[in-house]
């Protein structure tokens, strides 16, 4: 997992770093902080690899390694999709397809972020109440996810690439799923 997570963060660096600087929203440009960010997260994969292999029942372990993991996983996504947007003259094999993964897919992140709370140190919800914020998380993640990947109109995070599969009779009402469900994060 460590291995894996470091692979992805160095190929999102290197993908995001070898695009010109100007050809960049500023917001977008790599720096060192984001570099480093970016990196850290194969600290999350390691201490949940040690975690699993000692404790293989406990999900904070697995919880770890899927937020070490999926973290650089959509980084990359991310990264490719921006360098065949801004870098290439002809684009990239897949970006379209790579961008359309990272705009729902970032909702894993924050799900298995929020689960890791939820079920610190031992696994387990604290009380039988938890656990219902545990099940609006995922519902809410499901539901923000699935609206983001059908919602009409160009991608969310990429206004250059139209959404492949976006459903325009459903348009009003995924964005009010998506206004909903950002709020719903936060509260979570």
């Amino acid at each position: 997992m460590p291995a894996l997570s470091l692979a992805l963060g160095v190929l999102a660096a290197v993908l995001l770093g070898a695009i010109p600087a100007e050809r960049l929203p500023e917001e977008d440009r790599l720096d060192a902080l984001d570099a480093f960010f970016s990196l850290s997260f194969v600290a999350y994969a390691a201490v949940g690899a040690l975690i699993a292999a000692r404790h293989p029942g406990n999900a904070v372990g697995w919880l770890f390694c899927a937020f070490g993991l999926l973290f650089p996983v959509v980084g990359a996504l991310y990264s490719y999709a921006t360098y065949g947007v801004y870098a290439s003259a002809e684009g990239l094999p897949g970006q379209e397809a790579a961008a359309w993964v990272f705009a729902w897919s970032g909702e894993t992140v924050f799900l298995a972020l929020i689960m890791l709370i939820l079920l610190f140190p031992n696994g387990r919800f604290l009380t039988p109440r938890w656990r219902r914020v545990g099940v609006a998380a995922v519902a809410t993640a499901i539901a923000f996810g699935l609206a983001i990947a059908f919602d009409p109109g160009p991608l969310y995070t990429f206004d250059k690439i139209s959404n492949p599969l976006g459903i325009d009779a459903a348009g009003g009402v995924l964005e009010a799923i998506v206004g909903i469900g950002s709020v719903a994060y936060t509260v979570l």
